[in-house]
């Protein structure tokens, strides 16, 4: 049994050096299943990546789903209008042709 204590306490102590402290601390308040222990501690590892790479990466950093998702339905509004304007646009322009077709089509038919 000492030498499972020195090992573990060996153990502990890297994990500490490694940036997994608070890791730790929450396995060994909360004690997670055994059955779950290893699927908890992969979330924390990839947690931890993101966040380090968000950090060094100040652009992702930055970005928050919320503000994206904002983003998305404004862009989504926008092509709405946009859209709408067209159809708009197109049937002016039809219209138009229309009657410059009708006028032509009464011009032609005067000359007959």
């Amino acid at each position: 049994m000492v030498q499972f204590s020195g090992v573990r306490s060996c153990i502990v102590n890297e994990m500490r050096e490694y940036g997994w402290g608070d890791f730790l601390a929450k396995i060994i308040n909360q004690k997670p299943r055994n059955e779950i222990l290893m699927n908890v501690f992969i979330k924390a590892f990839y947690e931890a990546w993101a966040n380090n790479i968000f950090d060094q990466v100040p652009i992702l950093g930055n970005f928050r789903g919320s503000n994206h998702n904002t983003a998305i339905e404004e862009f989504r509004d926008i092509d709405k209008k946009l859209n709408a304007e067209s159809k708009k646009i197109v049937v002016q322009y039809q219209n138009r042709f229309q009657i410059n077709s009708a006028v032509h089509f009464n011009e032609i038919r005067l000359f007959l």
